[in-house]
């Protein structure tokens, strides 16, 4: 994250510069564009949501194993728009974040094992209504407002090997290693909202740097995403 967050700190003023050394002017009425953003999107609430459904997973209540949580990654945006004029746009974006995984491990020296794991793959289609602010003739401030249609895959898997006793023929006991595996994957769709904040810098007149911010809600999971990405598009 330190190492994204100094790309985009680079990229930003870089493009900034660029823009006032060509001291050119824009002109957004009627016009097209499409673009791409790469970045970083994370789930705040994923974590605190996805640890609980791991421990009821854990055989025979193990609880003193260890507990991981990746609740961020890398993230693709891919979008396009028409701008009415310098204040006013519709654009539809396609979001596919990283995958989100909780898990939890605990072993002993006998061989026996527990381990449980919950990940989240989203997809998201959206469309937004953009309102800008012209801070000169090169560089806009945006706000955006919008809804969707996303899809995801929430799988879970357990896995577990213990020493189970099993009767002989003699009737004595012994122990055997037993090893045991589950697995389940849904499907999700729904409706979503949106909304977010950024910056566009454009140069020649047809193509743009934008920095944003987003935020994504999901109905019917407990859970959000948020992007911070940066990226190129170009106007017609």
């Amino acid at each position: 994250m330190n190492n994204f967050k100094t790309t985009l700190n680079i990229s930003f003023f870089s493009s900034l510069i660029f823009t006032f050394a060509t001291n050119t002017s824009a002109d957004f009425a009627n016009r097209k564009y499409i673009g791409a953003t790469l970045g970083e999107t994370s789930y705040p609430q994923f974590c605190s949501s996805a640890n609980p459904r791991i421990k009821s997973q854990i055989p025979h209540g193990s609880t003193d194993g260890r507990f991981h949580c990746n609740s961020s990654g890398s993230t693709i945006k891919f979008y396009g728009g028409l701008r009415w004029n310098r204040y006013l746009a519709l654009e539809i974006s396609y979001l596919k974040p990283s995958a989100a995984q909780s898990s939890f491990y605990t072993n002993n020296e006998n061989g026996e094992y527990a381990k449980a794991a919950y990940q989240v793959e989203t997809h998201l289609l959206t469309a937004f209504l953009l309102g800008f602010y012209p801070v000169n003739s090169n560089i806009n401030m945006f706000a955006r407002v919008g809804a969707g249609a996303w899809r995801g895959k929430l799988s879970e898997q357990q896995s577990a090997q213990f020493y189970l006793p099993q009767q002989l023929s003699n009737g004595q006991f012994t122990a055997q290693l037993q090893t045991f595996d589950k697995d389940k994957s849904q499907n999700h769709k729904g409706p979503h909202w949106g909304v977010g904040v950024g910056m566009n810098y454009v140069y020649r007149n047809h193509w743009i740097w934008r920095l944003e911010w987003e935020k994504l809600e999901p109905t019917g999971v407990d859970f959000n995403a948020e992007t911070l990405s940066l990226g190129l598009g170009r106007l017609f």
